[in-house]
């Protein structure tokens, strides 16, 4: 089976206008139109946002599991600007990093993405 790098955008929601679901989408198609597979949690968020049903807790430890189900399934997980004052994006990464996924930050170039992926499917 041919192995493919697939990708977790992971990043700030709360508190950002549109809940920044416009950034995840902005990245998840750059990463798309380089070739690579692409998780964007916002996609999953949204449709639980459009049902307006987020302030149950128990709907939204659903949510939680339902991106943690991709995101393990990855092999990399790309940390937009601001993660680090996500406790969401904290949490992803803790089990990206446990489960030994590559970390890729905003600001990568399109060349280093392409080498990362190069270098990913040749193993």
């Amino acid at each position: 089976m041919e192995k493919k790098m697939k990708v977790f955008v992971s990043g700030p929601m709360t508190g950002y206008e549109k809940h920044n679901f416009p950034k995840f989408d902005e990245v998840s198609a750059w990463i798309r139109g380089l070739g690579i597979l692409v998780a964007n949690p916002a996609l999953v968020a949204r449709s639980y946002k459009e049902q307006e049903v987020l302030n149950d807790p128990e709907v939204f430890k659903d949510m939680i599991r339902s991106e943690l189900a991709v995101l393990v399934r990855c092999s990399h997980i790309f940390l937009l600007k601001g993660w680090e004052r996500s406790v969401g994006a904290k949490r992803e990464l803790k089990i990206a990093l446990d489960l030994g996924l590559e970390v890729v930050v905003e600001g990568t170039t399109a060349d280093e993405m392409r080498s990362l992926k190069k270098q990913y499917e040749k193993k």
